[in-house]
């Protein structure tokens, strides 16, 4: 069983929990490029940091010859630093951003978003954010997500009230785990 800290502190334990599928929905995910390489995947991918704040992505969009390339091109990067994830269609994205169960004024059930669609998350995190607070903010993602991420959502949640959660609902479901719509990248207090 895996033991879960009272906060996230660091992108590192966040990242962690998230590969070890805390966070419930996963994509389809390899802990190092090597990982990637031995899979036989042919699907767009991602290249991301496992520790650095932020997202860390070094590539947002490439293929398997982008990911020797950029390996190549950055040696002194350890491929056991790096993890990879296929990454999902831009324009499915419902709804992307950030859940607060308290920001720092004090409101609960704060939800930052944006629902353009055609954005990557970390695009969409910049560009015209909505806010949505308490109910309103719980209805807004109850109302685009599946059942079972809701119930992911509401695990999240309770067990990290005062996190900030990280998240992507798609208008199809996406992912490791059946009949989930979101995904949930990342719980911190960092």
């Amino acid at each position: 069983m895996i033991e879960l800290p009272n906060k996230i502190l660091r992108k590192e334990t966040s990242t962690k929990l998230y590969l070890d599928g805390v966070f419930g929905n996963l994509e389809q995910t390899w802990n190092s490029a090597q990982e990637y390489f031995d899979s036989g995947y042919s699907g767009i991918v991602m290249i991301r940091s496992k520790s650095k704040i932020g997202g860390g992505i070094y590539v947002a969009e490439t293929d398997i010859d982008g990911v020797r390339k950029y390996l190549e091109n950055n040696p002194k990067i350890k491929q056991e630093d790096l993890w990879v994830n296929a990454v999902f269609p831009k324009d499915l994205a419902l709804l992307q951003g950030n859940y607060l169960g308290v920001d720092p004024f004090g409101n609960t059930d704060v939800l930052e978003y944006n629902n353009t669609k055609g954005l990557h998350l970390r695009d969409a995190m910049i560009k015209d954010m909505k806010v949505s607070k308490g109910l309103t903010s719980l209805l807004i993602l109850k109302n685009l997500m599946t059942s079972a991420s809701w119930d992911d959502f509401d695990f999240l949640r309770s067990t990290w009230p005062d996190a900030a959660i990280e998240l992507s609902i798609y208008s199809v479901n996406v992912g490791q785990m059946p009949h989930r719509n979101t995904m949930f990248w990342e719980v911190r207090h960092y």
